[in-house]
């Protein structure tokens, strides 16, 4: 009598999208060198996903930029969605908020 082998395979997968709104603002990012779209840090930590502390903590590690203009405080939304991809495809989408 033969047996039969079954072999099961799961995938899992785990995404994080960030909208570039269009409430955010044009300022130039001189990491980026660019243009970009620019939104205030709450505003920025809720559509990624995280507390404001984590992104906090995001941008002192160098990884998300901050852009001063009109004597605020904003954070960059390109070097944001870097973040967030390289996150996932690293299968670390950061500590859940």
């Amino acid at each position: 009598m033969k047996t039969k082998k079954r072999t099961e395979v799961t995938i899992e997968i785990d995404e994080i999208v960030i909208r570039k709104s269009k409430q955010g603002t044009l300022a130039w990012c001189d990491r980026c060198a660019k243009n970009v779209r620019v939104l205030e840090a709450d505003v920025a930590a809720v559509l990624a996903g995280k507390s404001s502390q984590a992104l906090y903590g995001e941008v002192e590690a160098g990884r998300v930029h901050f852009v001063e203009t009109e004597g605020r405080s904003l954070v960059c939304l390109d070097s944001l969605s870097r973040v967030a991809a390289k996150q996932v495809a690293q299968g670390d989408p950061g500590p859940p908020d």
